[in-house]
């Protein structure tokens, strides 16, 4: 059972929709549900935004202000890897890093340089505020990771005491059921804050009708979802994607690019044949996307197993929260 004095603080991002603050949001409310005391903290507030976009209420959030963090030994204070410079100028507390995606993987070969030079970055910065102290390091860190990439990526670094927390789908998604009752069409789904060279190039071609999954409701997006035979995601995977496990929930099949996150099984859990290595070779993924567009009924049984893995991923959310942090 989760200890009654323990208080759990997460930084939280105001202002944001995506499925990074997403997943904080549902992180917190999952805690609950556990029977931890968990809390949103935000940062970086600007004046006249909302600080808590309209679609994450469903999450029941409960907040403090930074300033009331009771830093404590038996307290725990949570920052997603993307923001865990956060986590500076608190002393007794215990830091946990939450691994959503191997931050700056896109951008930086060498991922552990730049998160190395932020942490001196943070830590001479703070010697300039003698209120405040920097006093952690990654090895001090309690580590959670949303995705096996990233579970990978700690360990090869030397780094322990590591576990696995990975989100469900969104709330709202988990309460559609009857997706198999609609008819399917040839329209392509794709995300277009997920950029790539490739779907540039097919963008340019014409050679099919696509369509962009930027600003729906939810219920707009499960609508796309089940009417669609193809999702497609070429994007740098720097974790396993939100979207393209709503659309495989939802029935579609899916084409990823076949690096970082998605090179796994177990991130994205789709036969290999799904997966294009040759992404320099337009002719060669559109002959693919004919293939799953002609063949959906066929091919839809191979995405099975990683439609009942999502499934399950609330239930197994829930265990993963008890073991990590009771």
């Amino acid at each position: 059972m989760p200890n009654s004095n323990k208080k759990i603080y997460i930084f939280c991002p105001p202002h944001i929709q995506s499925g990074g603050p997403e997943a904080i949001y549902q992180l917190r409310y999952y805690m609950e549900m556990v029977g931890f005391d968990a809390y949103l903290v935000y940062f970086k507030a600007k004046k006249d935004i909302p600080l808590m976009p309209e679609r994450y209420k469903i999450y029941n959030p409960r907040f403090k202000k930074e300033d009331e963090i009771d830093d404590n030994t038996n307290n725990i204070l949570i920052a997603a890897e993307t923001y865990s410079n956060q986590l500076n100028g608190f002393i007794h507390i215990q830091k946990c890093i939450w691994w959503l995606s191997v931050n700056y993987a896109a951008y930086v070969p060498h991922s552990t340089i730049r998160i190395i030079k932020n942490l001196i970055k943070d830590t001479l910065k703070l010697r300039k505020k003698p209120e405040k102290r920097f006093d952690y390091s990654l090895k001090d860190c309690k580590h959670i990771c949303g995705s096996k990439y990233a579970y990978e990526f700690l360990r090869k670094r030397g780094l322990k005491n590591i576990h696995y927390c990975v989100e469900p789908i969104s709330k709202q998604f988990l309460e559609y059921k009857d997706w198999k009752s609609y008819k399917r069409n040839n329209v392509i789904l794709y995300n277009p804050a997920k950029p790539s060279e490739l779907m540039l190039k097919l963008l340019e071609r014409k050679n099919f009708e696509f369509l962009p999954l930027q600003g729906y409701t939810p219920a707009e997006l499960a609508e796309y979802y089940q009417q669609a035979k193809l999702y497609v995601d070429f994007g740098i995977f720097a974790g396993p994607e939100r979207m393209p496990k709503e659309a495989v929930y939802f029935g579609c099949t899916i084409l990823v690019g076949k690096r970082n996150a998605a090179k796994n099984n177990w991130d994205v859990a789709i036969p290999d044949k799904y997966k294009i290595a040759r992404m320099e070779d337009i002719e060669f993924v559109e002959n693919r996307i004919r293939f799953m567009l002609d063949n959906y009924d066929r091919n839809s049984n191979d995405f099975k197993p990683f439609r009942d893995k999502i499934e399950l991923l609330e239930v197994n959310f829930i265990k993963q929260l008890k073991e990590s942090f009771s």
